[in-house]
């Protein structure tokens, strides 16, 4: 295929240029390195411990299996690394940090014996005293008692560390003398000539007191019984109230927490926590229960991996949906429609996704489809295709935040904005995509080489290329101007060679756009504009109009905005969108604004009849398609953008009622209006169309989830447009409208 200079040169550009965005905040310091094994080589799993001397606090991090490490985000200040391993010989240093500084440190590991020692060599022990609160423990007192009795003391620095230097192999006995901890015990060690022993005091909170005789009896607590005079009864004392008994910390025979084996498989404790039949607060899950932990919904690992993990997906989606439409007659048409969706998908991926992307993923995902319509044959509507087949690896991790730079091949899903205006589909394609600054800013860098969709079932067929390219590079960044706002700017570059007997050449048509979503105040504000510019070598409405191959320049805009307010449970919504218009009154000229492949949620979305069903008018044909807010004359799914067109005005307001957490409703009232007909009216020959007017859409829909999840829901719509003005003149003045019922099953 042909392409015009420059493609691979913007593409590359704008990647560097993303690559380029601030990745860190200022005045931190950054203390990295790499641990060296007494061999000479890089010597990963070992625990390193940095303490800020000022606050005895630790940050642990652990060595790749290149060696490396990072600790970031460091406050100025002194510091402390050292080494938590029993295999070789300790390893300490300090540190002093200024802001902004980045500080590289070589580890290298010595033996914990020396190779050929002297029998007489002197031994070293040295670690830290670690508090019951899990800080390091200052100026507590260590106590070594030599073989032969001789005890020898020092006392912790501000990280908590000692050591004892210069001892004669033997055995020798360790303890800690500090007021208000219980003793750590003593520990019996054996030291080989020349060995350099690190060994680690954590000392544990003192035991509560004993219970008082008192308890259960009739005197105070820990008060000494109260003597009877000889002959005298005693008198019967109120009871008092049993003293709750504070149970001791578990602990091993070491003093240490005992380690499980892995976090995946802990056990909750059997006893019973709560009195009666009080709930308890954790569930064990099963194979086919999705709500709790699952090792098929990726809650566990799968086999004896402790990082590798699945998610099966298994969807029942079904929608019926009578309806009253403009099926290009001067009358409506009653149609009923079926549409039902099983999806089965699986991924594969490995890494812990709480705190990190992951590693590598792959997820294929199937879907089968059964639709129909009245007015058709529902026989030749039933199909299948492949929906996602991908492979993802993360490529490099930036920072100690997990900032992250990854890539995706194959059959994905991609929404270039917040809203869909632009771009949303399922397509084959290569993404690299991450993050930087601590997740503040997020970017995507994409292509694809769009596949064919069914316009029927909605599904791709993998096989059919389109002759289409599409290059998307977006970039987010959060608390953009005021906290809560999110900022996005992208551009998307669409090359189309999709040809036909009335259309040839090639269009090529570049959007640059800037997006925002978020708070600002008590408001919720959702905003977008896009500037589109390009060519259309042959377009097909001028080609329709004059009878010869016409070729176009294009210049059009979008613009919407969404302005919401929260009142308890009620939301109002007022939204503008606007699509221009062309005027037909230049041939060469294309300034009606169309998507790539836009599914927009404004103004009511999946309820609203205008964006829900296609709109066709005598003469002209279609006028509107499915999915789409824009009256573009083309059908997005099987022909490429047309930008002669009559554009939109949508005015809307709407109320959002959270009646409980199962059930939502939604209303919305829309004005509509072409904005500019005079297109329309030309290829109608000036049968209707005579102002822009098109009318009140009016909408209101329901989505009870029983279980408040996505597993299951049921929505209920209904939604009407009432043609007015010129439109109605061109399509009848009847009320259209669409009934839609829709359930979603899931695993």
């Amino acid at each position: 295929m042909n392409r015009r200079p420059g493609f691979a040169t913007l593409a590359l550009f704008l990647l560097f240029s993303l690559a380029a965005s601030p990745a860190f905040a200022q005045g931190r310091a950054t203390l990295n390195g790499v641990v060296i094994g007494p061999s000479g080589m890089p010597q990963p799993n070992v625990t390193l411990v940095l303490t800020n001397t000022q606050t005895n606090v630790d940050r642990r991090a652990v060595s790749d299996m290149d060696g490396a490490f990072v600790f970031g985000g460091l406050q100025p200040g002194s510091y402390r690394l050292r080494t938590d391993d029993d295999t070789f010989a300790p390893f300490s240093q300090d540190q002093m940090l200024a802001g902004g500084q980045t500080v590289a440190v070589r580890v290298a590991l010595a033996p914990r014996i020396a190779a050929g020692a002297a029998p007489t060599a002197r031994a070293t022990v040295q670690g830290t005293v670690i508090g019951p609160d899990g800080r390091p423990f200052t100026n507590a007192t260590v106590v070594l008692t030599t073989p032969a009795g001789i005890d020898r003391r020092i006392v912790t620095d501000a990280s908590g560390a000692y050591i004892f230097g210069g001892l004669q192999p033997g055995t020798y006995k360790v303890r800690v003398d500090e007021m208000g901890a219980l003793p750590f015990a003593e520990n019996n060690l054996t030291l080989a000539p020349g060995e350099m022993r690190q060994f680690v005091i954590r000392l544990q909170p003192p035991p509560p007191p004993p219970p008082g005789p008192g308890i259960g009896g009739t005197g105070a607590v820990g008060a000494p019984p109260t003597p009877q005079a000889a002959g005298q009864t005693a008198v019967a004392q109120p009871a008092k109230k049993k003293e709750p008994v504070t149970v001791p910390e578990v602990t091993a025979p070491t003093g240490e927490f005992q380690a499980e084996p892995n976090r995946w498989q802990f056990h909750w404790p059997t006893y019973q926590r709560y009195e009666g039949n009080a709930r308890i607060p954790w569930v064990i899950g099963a194979p086919l229960d999705p709500y709790n932990q699952n090792s098929a919904k990726g809650d566990f690992p799968i086999g004896n991996s402790q990082s590798l993990f699945a998610n099966v997906n298994l969807q029942l989606n079904s929608t019926v949906n009578p309806r009253q439409v403009s099926g290009g007659q001067p009358a409506s048409t009653s149609q009923f429609f079926y549409n039902d969706n099983f999806v089965g998908g699986l991924e594969i991926f490995r890494g812990d996704t709480v705190f990190q992307p992951k590693s590598w993923a792959v997820r294929g995902t199937v879907v089968g489809n059964l639709n129909g319509v009245s007015t058709n044959n529902p026989a030749n509507n039933q199909t299948y295709g492949v929906e996602e087949a991908f492979a993802e690896k993360r490529l490099a991790v930036l920072s100690p935040s997990f900032d992250f730079v990854s890539i995706r091949g194959g059959m994905q899903n991609f929404n270039s904005d917040f809203r869909g205006y632009l771009f949303v589909d399922n397509q084959l394609g290569v993404r690299l995509f991450g993050n930087a600054g601590a997740n503040r800013y997020q970017y995507n860098v994409v292509y694809f080489n769009m596949r064919q969709r069914d316009p029927n079932s909605q599904l791709h067929r993998i096989q059919d290329n389109r002759n289409q390219d599409v290059f998307i590079a977006n970039w987010y960044a959060q608390d953009f101007a005021v906290p809560g706002y999110t900022a996005m700017f992208n551009f998307h570059l669409n090359r189309d060679s999709q040809t036909s007997p009335t259309q040839t050449g090639t269009l090529q048509v570049a959007y640059v756009g800037f997006h925002g979503d978020g708070t600002w105040g008590p408001w919720a504000v959702s905003h977008a504009f896009y500037e589109a510019f390009g060519k259309d070598d042959d377009n097909a409405i001028q080609h329709r109009l004059t009878g010869r191959v016409a070729p176009i320049d294009i210049n059009a805009q979008m613009a919407a905005l969404e302005i919401s307010r929260d009142a308890d449970w009620l939301r109002y919504r007022g939204s503008l969108f606007y699509a221009s218009g062309d005027d037909g009154s230049d041939p060469t000229k294309g300034t009606g604004f169309d998507s790539i492949t836009d599914n927009p949620n404004l103004a009511g979305g999946q309820f609203m009849f205008w964006t829900q069903q296609a709109t066709k008018a005598p003469i002209v044909g279609l006028v509107s398609q499915k999915f789409s807010l824009l009256p573009n004359l083309r059908d997005k799914f099987t022909q490429r953008a047309n930008f002669v067109n009559p554009g939109l005005v949508l005015v809307n307001g709407g109320v959002d009622l959270r009646v409980a957490p199962q059930l939502k409703l939604v209303t919305n009232v829309s004005y509509l209006k072409f904005a500019d007909a005079a297109i329309l009216q030309k290829l109608a020959n000036n049968k209707g169309f005579e102002d822009n007017t098109i009318g009140l859409d009016i909408s209101a829909g329901a989505k009870y989830r029983p279980f408040t999840n996505e597993n299951m829901f049921v929505v209920l719509g209904f939604s009407t447009l009432m043609p007015k003005g010129g439109f109605a003149t061109a399509v009848g003045s009847g009320a259209l409208y669409s009934f839609v019922t829709a359930i979603q099953l899931a695993y």
